[in-house]
């Protein structure tokens, strides 16, 4: 009867989001559902209050908010996360607002996965290709990459990792993030290495 009235229930969710002893308090609680159906009628108009919201500071809302924003990852399943609704400009003006504090905080965030699709935009290149010039950009990146869970030996989940990108490398034409893949891939190398000298001790 009042949708625009959806705009005033957001900025009431928004500041409560995560928050303990709230219907918005539990891990993928429901009503973030009633979230995302606002954000996909008002993207512009919640954006700004998300943005409002997000910090830095990072208090609780802002870290949950963080989370829904980039998406869930149960065991190599992917969930698309909110900010596919928000439209690539709209953040880009949040971040240049104040680029050192934003940039490398955004690629906390950012859906953990490469792709390259007319269709969906891929937020990991996205944030590469515009700030990967930055060493925290890509520090905190390869923290949100490797934020995440497996079944079965480590090594072998990092090889298949490595795997993976070294094929989205082979189409990749831009110099960040073919150098963000290499030290990801460095990094990943020396992990292997730790882990089979972990699973030989286990096997003896």
């Amino acid at each position: 009867l009042y949708p625009r009235r959806g705009l005033e229930l957001a900025e009431v969710m928004l500041r409560h989001f995560g928050v303990r002893g709230t219907i918005l308090g539990e891990h993928r609680s429901k009503t973030h559902s009633v979230l995302t159906e606002l954000l996909r009628k008002y993207p512009e108009e919640i954006w700004l209050r998300i943005s409002d919201c997000l910090g830095p500071p990072i208090d609780e809302p802002a870290f949950v908010l963080k989370d829904w924003l980039r998406g869930e990852d149960d065991w190599g399943i992917e969930q698309e996360g909110a900010l596919s609704l928000i439209s690539k400009e709209a953040v880009w003006r949040w971040v240049d607002d104040d680029i050192d504090s934003r940039a490398g905080y955004l690629a906390s965030f950012v859906p953990k996965s490469l792709f390259c699709t007319e269709e969906r935009t891929c937020w990991a290149r996205e944030v590469l290709v515009r700030y990967g010039e930055r060493e925290d950009v890509r520090r905190n990146l390869m923290g949100n990459f490797s934020t995440e869970g497996w079944t079965g030996p480590a090594s072998l989940h990092f090889e298949r990792k490595i795997q993976q990108l070294q094929d989205f490398r082979e189409g990749e034409d831009n110099e960040n993030v073919r150098r963000w893949i290499d030290d990801y891939i460095s990094r990943l190398n020396r992990q292997i290495e730790l882990e089979k000298l972990r699973e030989e001790r286990l096997e003896w």
